[in-house]
Formats: C-alpha cells, structure tokens, sequence
C-alpha cells in the first residue's frame, strides 16, 4: 500500500475492512468430500460448517466480476477490523488466515483428489505490492506440519484467474487433512499514523475439494447471479418514507441483474422472476415471471427490466422493501446462487452510498488542520435537520481520531454557502458493529429547503477515515475546501455521512431538555459514579492528546479510573449509537 508524501493538503482514500461477527464452532468429526463453497452466503462470516474461525470478509463488493455473488476476501484486518497487531511499517505480516476443517482423505476408494479455486488480487480496493502474496499449504497429518504447495505474487487488477492442484501425496490422504490460505500485507513507511488502514487485497471464489477428478477438470456446470440493481431510486439510495410517499417521480422502473455461465456450453435459464415484499408491515407482496432465456458459454450477461414496482404506503414510519431475484436451472447447477436480494430502504435520512464501506476517506496535509468537507443533498419537502449520521473506519491507533466541528451549510450557487449550524467537540466514534453509523443530533432548530449542505471542519491534519462506498459514485455532490476555495471532489465514490431529517422541530423537546450527566465525587479520585444517565449508556475516557483510555457501560455502579493519572479527561456518552452528551473530568488521587 503506497500513500504520496503529504506536502500539501488533499483528499484521500485508504482501502478499509469492515467489522465481522463471528461464532466459535466446535467440531469432533471430519467433514466428507466433496468440500465446495463459493460463498453465496455474503454476511460476513465463512461458513463455520467448512471453515475455522477467520478474519476474512465474505461479501459482495470487494471483487470484480467473480464467478459468483460472494468471495472470501483477504486484506490487512482482522474479524474485528483492527490492522493486526503483527503490523509493522516496511515489513510483510502475514495477515488474515483460512483453514479448512479437517477433512476424511482415508477412504480407499479417494482416489485422483483434487483442490481448485479462482483468485484475483485488487478487486475495486488496494493492489497487493510484488513483494506481497497469497499462500495456500497443505496440512501434512503424518509429520504435523504445513507445506506450501501454491503461492502468488502481488499485483494489479486482473480477470479471475483459475488453480488447480493435485491432492494424492500419502501424507496428506488421511483422516484430517487441511488446507489453509494465508495473505502477506506490507505498509509504506510514507504512510501516516492517521491513514494506516488496511491495504492489499485478494480475492477467492469457487473453493472445490472432490474425488475422481483431474488436471483438466475446470469446467463448472453452473449458472450464479454476480449481482442486482442497487437502488430503485434516481437520484439517492435512500430518502425518508414520508418524503418519498409525498412526491411523485422519485423512483426508476430500470432494474439489472448479472448472471455468469461458468459452463463451456451455452445454456438455458427456464424462468427468471423478481419477487418485492414490505417487510415491516408485510402488507404487500408481488411476483413477476419474465420467462426463459438462453445464456452464452463463459459469459456475464446483464438483463434489463422495465418493473412497475409501486412502494405502497404501509402507515408505518418508515418501509423495508425486498427484492428477490430468482432464476431456475437444470437440476446438476448449484442451487445457492439461483437467488439474490436487495433490500431497498425508506428511513428518515437521505443517503447517496449503499451502506457498504470499502475504504476511508479523508483530508490530510499542509493545511488541512482547518479544512471543510460538505456533501450537497436536496430536500424533496421542507423540514428540519433532526441529525447528522456518520460511519467511522477506524485507524490503526485510535488516539489518532481527532475531534471535529460538525456542520450545516446552505446553498450558494450550487457550492456551501453561510454555516447555518456548528456543533463543537464531536469525536469519531467505533462501535464494532458491522457498517454501523453513529446518529450525532442536531441540537438547535435547522430548518432545510431545497438544497443543504453536512459535512465538517476538521481541528488537525489527521484523517478522520469516514467510511467510503467505491461502489456507488457521488462524487459530483461532494466538495472540500483547504484554502479557503471549495473545490468538487476528484475521487469516486460516496463519503458515509447522511442528514436524517424531520417534519416539525419537536426532536428538540428531549434534547432541551436533557442534561449533561453529573459526576460524584468530583474531583475523582479512585471510582466515580453518575447521576442523569441512564442504566446501559457506553460511555468512553479520552485524555487530552485524544486517546482513550478506559471504557465502560454504566449500570449504577461505580466507574473505576484508579488506574488513570492525574489530570483532566473529557468523558462521551452514547447509546443505541447516538453521542448523548459530554463531560469533563478531574482526577485528584
């Protein structure tokens, strides 16, 4: 991962991995051929049925025309989207690891075993260096050790490439064989502390595992959605449920799908159809069948539809309608990826990005201490700014998340205009929940018309890594301002930051009358505690160069700070993902 040496200051984007929950998976007995996944299931997590506890990302937006919808990818972070504490500056670390469960190789009859997959580093993120490289090895069961039976150097962005590999030494057909891939990451010492994120990507699809095959086994009788439409919408991914429902001409009739025929023979599809359910209320639910269509061999076809989708009022406050595209195939074809969903959803916020971060962004440099971002959003009614949602990548060391002015702008020839409103004091927040926007309230009465502008100003030249959609380009909406002229964004791709607006100002009532929580005794000495907070309200301790340094979920007990020095600290609260309030703290032991 290469970054420019800063002289001046300028937008930038670092290649970020995005939180995993995983479950540990306990397993006695060896799995039996065949031992296939392509990765169909894009939530995150590897199968734990196939595969052990691993920090890499199963999803679909890293890769570029896969096989498949789903690849396991490889980059820089671990499950909990950490650069791994092995990372060192000018140095390789071998990074995210995924082995197999162990396999039953010792029947008699296995005979001719073979492993193959497709790779390919890049994808739409960072491309692993020369120096750089995916590994796979073999588990040898005789003599307890791995060996390296593949590997590949780093490189740029290529089609999909296809291995595959004989499985037919004596060590390794026995009852618990396993094979494992591994990455090795490198950083640019150029890099800085605020940017180092995660970098170097690899990409896996189609992991197969089976007896009676050979050499020349690569053709895969199988047709698989690649990917679906991503938003019914012209102009947003999301807009609020009450706005959409008060203006007409907002939505599109296009809709896409992709499909592969990974089969070296021509096809036929005998059906496609799209399925669209509301699932918050469940009022509403319609299929269209759009009939048999024949597919070329070895090809990415995209089909085109023209659907009368009508999103129907479900008298609720907002709406969460699922498309379900399906195709039916012969028989003989993986059956797991003749379906794939999108969920299109109507909120109380406006959104240009898919949810989906894929890196950071952010301003770094000469003059950056006091640079602005804003990104242009145009209200369909007028209402109120209610907040500001924003989701964070977190760096490498969490002291280098600096505090910034959130901010308002309205709209002067089509660039920010006059502040409208500033809040002080705002810190990026990591909460550790996959894609998870932390919701910051506006807390004066913001009125918006037409066009508006969210953004900030930052207090340092650090980057705040705001999430970053490589996926959708709304770049044209965005713009950045160092010295004092704003300028359109010359990146591609969607800053996370989302206005959530209301209808009337009456989101004030709670926070007027909220107050900032009181802590007893003060000054601190050994524990404090807490009075006007409630019960499950996370709160976390930042010294005063930024670092955290305790954290802690308040349920009436006292909060220990024996292990901290003397000094003041500032305290944050939050909950349910919405900063809450600040605090001061001294600390007198």
């Amino acid at each position: 991962m290469i970054h420019p040496l800063f002289l001046n200051g300028q937008e930038i984007i670092n290649y970020q991995h995005r939180p995993i929950n995983q479950s540990s998976y306990k397993k006695t007995k060896s799995i039996k051929l065949p031992f296939f996944d392509e990765f169909s299931n894009t939530t995150g997590a590897a199968n734990s049925l196939l595969w052990e506890q691993s920090g890499v990302f199963i999803n679909n937006t890293y890769a570029v025309n896969p096989p498949s919808a789903g690849v396991a990818s490889f980059d820089a972070c671990n499950e909990k989207a950490e650069v791994y504490e092995n990372a060192e500056t000018n140095n390789s670390f071998i990074a995210d690891i995924l082995t197999s469960l162990p396999i039953d190789l010792s029947e008699p009859n296995n005979n001719d075993v073979f492993l193959s997959f497709f790779f390919q580093a890049q994808g739409i993120a960072n491309a692993p260096e020369k120096a750089d490289s995916l590994i796979l090895q073999f588990f040898d069961v005789l003599n307890n050790k791995w060996n390296t039976v593949w590997f590949a150097n780093g490189d740029t962005l290529k089609d999909f490439d296809y291995v595959i590999l004989p499985v037919n030494q004596a060590e390794y057909l026995m009852d618990g064989f396993r094979f494992r891939f591994f990455n090795y990451v490198s950083f640019n010492a150029a890099s800085t502390n605020s940017t180092i994120t995660n970098a170097d990507f690899w990409h896996l699809d189609y992991i197969y595992l089976n007896k009676l095959r050979s050499i020349l086994d690569n053709n895969f009788q199988d047709i698989a959605f690649t990917d679906i439409s991503n938003s019914f919408l012209k102009n947003y991914t999301s807009i609020p449920w009450i706005h959409f429902l008060n203006k007409d001409g907002l939505q599109t009739s296009e809709f896409s799908i992709n499909l592969m025929n990974n089969d070296f023979s021509g096809r036929k599809i005998k059906e496609r159809s799209l399925q669209y359910t509301e699932k918050i209320s469940g009022s509403q639910s319609i299929n269209y069948q759009f009939g048999a269509v024949n597919i070329s061999a070895q090809t990415n076809e995209m089909y085109q539809f023209d659907v009368p989708f009508e999103f129907e009022n479900n008298f609720q406050d907002s709406a969460i309608f699922e498309i379900k595209a399906h195709i039916q195939t012969d028989d003989y074809d993986y059956s797991d990826n003749n379906e794939i969903i999108y969920n299109q959803i109507f909120k109380d916020f406006y959104a240009y990005d898919d949810g989906t971060s894929e890196a950071s962004y952010g301003i770094i440099g000469e003059g950056a201490r006091n640079a602005m971002f804003a990104c242009k959003f145009v209200s369909t009614q007028s209402g109120y700014l209610s907040a500001i949602d924003i989701y964070f990548n977190q760096p490498l060391l969490e002291q280098y998340s600096k505090p910034f002015y959130l901010t308002v702008w309205n709209s002067s020839n089509g660039q920010p205009g006059q502040i409208i409103y500033r809040k002080e004091g705002v810190r990026p927040i990591f909460d550790g929940d996959l894609n998870q926007f932390i919701r910051f309230s506006v807390d004066s009465i913001t009125a918006i018309q037409d066009t508006f502008f969210i953004g900030w100003i930052q207090t340092t030249d650090y980057s705040l890594n705001v999430g970053y959609d490589l996926n959708r380009n709304s770049a044209s909406q965005a713009f950045y301002n160092i010295a004092g002229k704003w300028q359109s964004s010359a990146l591609s791709g969607s800053v996370m930051i989302r206005p959530a607006v209301t209808d009337k100002p009456s989101h004030l009532e709670n926070i007027e009358t909220q107050t900032k929580p009181i802590i007893y005794p003060h000054p601190a000495n050994q524990y404090f505690t807490l009075q006007g907070i409630e019960n499950q309200t996370k709160l976390k301790i930042f010294d005063l160069n930024g670092r955290v340094v305790h954290q802690d979920v308040f349920n009436g007990q006292n909060i220990s700070i024996s292990h901290l020095q003397n000094g003041f600290y500032i305290i944050l609260f939050y909950s349910d993902n919405q900063v809450i309030a600040t605090q001061k703290l001294l600390i007198k032991h």
